[in-house]
């Protein structure tokens, strides 16, 4: 189909759909759709209308109800299980990833306003520079956003090092940075780390 769409238009392919295949395939009535980005706009149409087989960790990923932030922390309901999503062919999976809405401005071009996105647990090495998911402990419901993680630390006369200023950046310039005040947190008891952002799914 791709090889025709390219040989006679969309227009034409659709005709030809609509005459010859209906027998074969559901051609469905057609729809005037606004789209602001194309590709994530026919990502999104096709997991709402093609329903393909689930293999865990090997063409899906579980979505998880939790909402990030693209902004400052947003609070979550208790988080529960939406289900699978299937994830692209080129992204290897592993049972350590996971899909999540990102709500917000505060991280675009990068990661759009509404998108869903593939996180991956058990961040490892340094954080510097990477766009992390961060989770708040300190108030009544877990809250997170997503940012991209700056730190300066100072090693410490035993060997140890300490976090002297950890920054959360956002990506679009509109917004600001802020800092989490390491001396209230010495422990990193109250903010975690849990994910890595991987990439925008739609």
């Amino acid at each position: 189909m791709a090889a025709k769409a390219s040989e006679v238009g969309a227009a034409k392919l659709l005709d030809h759909l609509e005459d010859l295949l209906s027998n074969t395939l559901r051609v469905t009535d057609r729809q005037e759709l606004l789209v602001e980005n194309f590709d994530r706009a026919l990502s999104r149409l096709y997991r709402e209308h093609v329903k393909a087989d689930v293999q865990e960790f090997v063409t899906h990923l579980p979505r998880y109800s939790l909402a990030v932030a693209a902004g400052g922390f947003l609070e979550n309901r208790e988080i529960q299980s939406e289900g699978w999503e299937e994830a692209p062919p080129d992204l290897h999976l592993s049972p350590e990833m996971f899909v999540a809405r990102v709500v917000g401005r505060s991280m675009e071009p990068s990661i759009p306003d509404g998108s869903l996105c593939v996180f991956k647990t058990g961040v490892t090495g340094s954080r510097q520079g990477r766009l992390v998911l961060v989770e708040d402990l300190g108030g009544g419901n877990d809250r997170y956003t997503v940012k991209r993680y700056r730190s300066v630390k100072n090693q410490q006369p035993g060997g140890t090092w300490t976090h002297e200023r950890i920054r959360l950046e956002p990506l679009n310039p509109e917004f600001e940075a802020w800092e989490l005040d390491p001396a209230l947190d010495p422990q990193d008891e109250r903010y975690r780390i849990i994910a890595e952002f991987v990439r925008v799914l739609d």
